[in-house]
């Protein structure tokens, strides 16, 4: 950074700078940008599949909204109530919803085949989802209990 200069006076004249140089010369770095773009797609995808795979997705999805919720503290209404817990059968359905085949369909037609396939699915092949579905359960009685007593020493009922 310019020594001197607020950020924002820096970045006002950085940005000037750049806007001045000819296509030619911003081409390297925007190569080298295109590259790095790349790869971590790349490697978000890979890491993705991996998430999917290892039945993590659920718990990738609330770390996110508590990073959110750090990254946002206005967004986020301290007296809401801890949203129920997803069910086994909700699990399989978002899993379901990445399926190609399941994907491409509509509605009541979605909804058909998820159930079909679940009812059809052995107690063996349902145990990961009940798992997952008893561990956001636990959490969010945890959460639940948290919150009410939150409730209780503001004053407020539930």
């Amino acid at each position: 950074m310019p020594k001197g200069l607020s950020a924002t006076a820096a970045m006002k004249q950085l940005s000037s700078e750049w806007n001045a140089l000819p296509e030619d010369k911003k081409a390297p770095f925007e190569a080298k940008k295109d590259l790095l773009k790349t790869e971590y797609e790349k490697a978000m995808k890979i890491w993705n599949a991996k998430m999917v795979k290892e039945g993590k997705v659920e718990q990738v999805n609330v770390l996110q909204e508590k990073l959110s919720a750090l990254k946002n503290p206005d967004k986020v209404d301290p007296l809401t109530k801890p949203k129920k817990s997803p069910s086994a059968l909700l699990l399989f359905k978002e899993e379901c919803k990445k399926v190609p085949a399941c994907a491409n369909l509509k509605g009541a037609e979605k909804t058909k085949w998820i159930s079909s396939k679940w009812e059809k699915m052995s107690e063996l092949k349902r145990g990961p989802y009940e798992l997952r579905a008893a561990e956001a359960k636990a959490e969010h009685e945890k959460a639940l209990k948290r919150w009410s007593r939150k409730m209780e020493r503001m004053g407020h009922e539930e």
